[in-house]
């Protein structure tokens, strides 16, 4: 290093290129990507014959298997009634993804239930060879469904939450779920991959199904890949073979292939060491000893699309997990390796100019640089601190490097979950229309009891109302209740502060939950109650009053007698309330009684002159009184 010291920086890089080219030019044997133990599980009840009628799982599944690593150990089952072996659990070679490809072409929808328990505890069953990471990937449609007893399909889901899981986090298996149909049960295949560190995906139709596998395979199985440019890449010298996978639509034109040398590949003419493989939504080109240089196809241009690679020379990075919580600690390590060994020369390292390229859930795009400054020495690996991760949703993380001679790419997705759940509902249980708002802890890592969650619902003319939620410990849930002013449509959102249990402070929100606040027969929630009952800290029943008609609303405007009572201010005082008239029965052959209504009006006026000389004398004993205390104070 004391001679690189007096080198400007041209001098420097120009070293550091030659060293490259030295070390790769001497390196021997072959790296494949980092091997994993892939066991897949599909659904071929009956129903889906009408969320996927065209069998996209066979083609899905095909790509799977071809898309496996070398070395890596796999099995493939189905399930419906009960699971079947589709693919005999072993070790990937050749000779395997062959058979597991035509086994795939079994693939049918023909059971009548759907028993996920037994079909996870199949999955589970298969040993794995060494210390390698364990994930199963589960598609279904439906929900856990046994027979037509609802008790027993209750049961065996319970089982799944309660025992299955827990035992599979604790064996170390990440859990892929996708849901292939609105029936599917989202909530139970959402927990299966959270509380595993898997990746949950929905499909919106069964031609999605070959894009989830491979985006799940980049977390189960991850691959250094080339980096695309368009729909152009550079091979370097290192690279000893190179697969392409490229998506199509059935608008899209048939893929073309050209090489450095200007030579075109196509499906049915291309040379010995290339080989293609076409199926139902995309296409594998594999070519064994490329030649160096710019690469190019003639294709759409998809994110989905890439080059992965077989080289002397990789960039290895550690695997993140598929899903994590906020306020978790992530860290992105990597590493260059020659012959399995880390790149320690400082040398090398100054001359590598490394990103992490983030796609937000926003769909932003944030670069970040990776220096020296997070290389850490003698290891020769690099830690970065995932700490920009701070929000709730999907992730694409990408790992970039330009060695100048050589690029290299790793893509990473990951989901990051808010620590609790949300959830709203209308309810009129007691009487009264509402919504109940609920949160519980979706880990063990927050502290509830240090923990505030305040919501805040939106209606649908962007009024606002919040409320601090309770924390009900015995129920291990926070709580909270929302009157809205209106019936509709609300968003419910939640702003937290929170504690984890290593003393560290987190604050987010949630994803928002929308409520249809549409109660049929709802009491009307009235504001002026409400107010009442909020400064009164009590809710008071009041006594029902009818209103009057328009027709005698002017006569009750005014006292009964026709008097205006007013105290010694002029102030007009509402008189006493009279007593009831007792019932007077008329009869028609008896004529009028005007001595009995005489004797009625006489009483009543008699009682209304004594009620006012009674309060006019207590008036003017209540100001004698006020005057003498205020002379005593002066």
């Amino acid at each position: 290093m004391d001679m690189l010291v007096g080198m400007d920086v041209r001098a420097i890089r120009t070293c550091c290129s030659w060293l490259i080219a030295v070390c790769l030019a001497f390196s021997v044997g072959s790296a494949i990507a980092a091997p994993s133990d892939v066991r897949l599980l599909v659904d071929v009840s009956g129903s889906m014959k009408q969320n996927d009628p065209s069998n996209l799982r066979v083609p899905a599944v095909q790509l799977l298997a071809q898309l496996i690593p070398s070395g890596s150990q796999a099995g493939f089952w189905t399930f419906g009634n009960q699971p079947y072996t589709l693919m005999a659990h072993g070790m990937v070679s050749e000779a395997w993804r062959k058979a597991a490809v035509q086994s795939a072409d079994r693939i049918t929808s023909s059971d009548q239930w759907t028993d996920i328990a037994a079909a996870l505890k199949q999955a589970a069953a298969a040993k794995t060879q060494g210390s390698i990471p364990q994930h199963i990937i589960l598609l279904s449609d439906g929900m856990v469904d046994l027979d037509q007893d609802k008790a027993r399909n209750a049961v065996s889901r319970n089982e799944i939450v309660d025992s299955i899981l827990p035992q599979l986090a604790k064996a170390g298996f990440h859990v892929h779920t996708i849901a292939l149909s609105d029936q599917a049960d989202k909530e139970l295949l959402s927990l299966l991959a959270k509380r595993t560190g898997g990746m949950f995906a929905e499909a919106r139709s069964a031609d999605d199904l070959a894009r989830i596998f491979a985006r799940i395979l980049e977390t189960a199985a991850p691959a250094e890949q080339l980096p695309l440019v368009g729909n152009t890449f550079d091979v370097d010298r290192t690279i000893q073979e190179f697969t392409l996978l490229a998506f199509r639509v059935p608008t899209s034109p048939a893929l073309t292939l050209s090489t450095p040398d200007k030579k075109t590949y196509t499906m049915s003419q291309h040379d010995p060491n290339v080989r293609w493989y076409h199926d139902q939504g995309y296409d594998i080109v594999t070519v064994r000893k490329p030649e160096e240089g710019k690469w190019s196809l003639k294709a759409d241009v998809d994110p989905q699309n890439r080059v992965t690679i077989v080289s002397d020379f990789n960039l290895n990075v550690e695997p993140l997990p598929a899903s994590a919580y906020l306020g978790e600690k992530l860290d992105l390590k990597f590493s260059f390796q020659e012959k399995g060994k880390n790149i320690v020369i400082p040398a090398f390292h100054q001359i590598m100019e490394n990103s992490l390229r983030v796609l937000f859930p926003d769909s932003q795009l944030q670069i970040y640089k990776i220096g020296t400054e997070y290389l850490q020495l003698p290891e020769g690996v690099y830690d970065k601190p995932l700490d920009m991760l701070t929000q709730a949703g999907q992730y694409e993380l990408k790992v970039v490097v330009d060695g100048k001679t050589f690029r290299r790419l790793v893509s990473m997705p990951i989901t990051i979950h808010a620590p609790l759940e949300l959830k709203g509902k209308a309810d009129t249980t007691d009487g009264n229309a509402k919504i109940v708002v609920e949160a519980r802890p979706d880990t063990d890592a927050l502290k509830p009891e240090a923990s505030q969650v305040k919501v805040i619902m939106t209606d649908k003319d962007n009024k606002q109302t919040s409320a601090n939620m309770v924390w009900m410990p015995e129920e291990k849930r926070w709580v909270a209740e929302l009157k809205p002013e209106q019936q509709g449509d609300v968003t419910i959102k939640a702003e937290v502060n929170g504690q984890l249990q290593d003393g560290k402070a987190i604050s987010f929100s949630p994803p928002p939950v929308e409520v249809n606040f549409t109660v049929e027969n709802a009491p009307k929630v009235e504001k002026a109650n409400i107010e009442t009952q909020v400064a009164s800290g009590m809710a008071i029943e009041q006594p029902m009053v009818s209103s009057p008609s328009p027709a005698t609303a002017e006569k009750e405007v005014s006292d009964p007698s026709g008097v205006k009572i007013t105290n010694e201010k002029g102030e007009e005082v509402k008189a006493p309330e009279q007593p009831p008239e007792p019932p007077v029965t008329i009869e028609e052959e008896q004529g009028t009684n005007w001595i009995l209504i005489g004797s009625i009006i006489g009483i009543n006026l008699f009682l209304i002159a004594g009620g006012i000389l009674v309060f006019r004398a207590l008036m003017k004993r209540k100001k004698a009184k006020d005057a003498a205390e205020d002379q005593q104070v002066v």
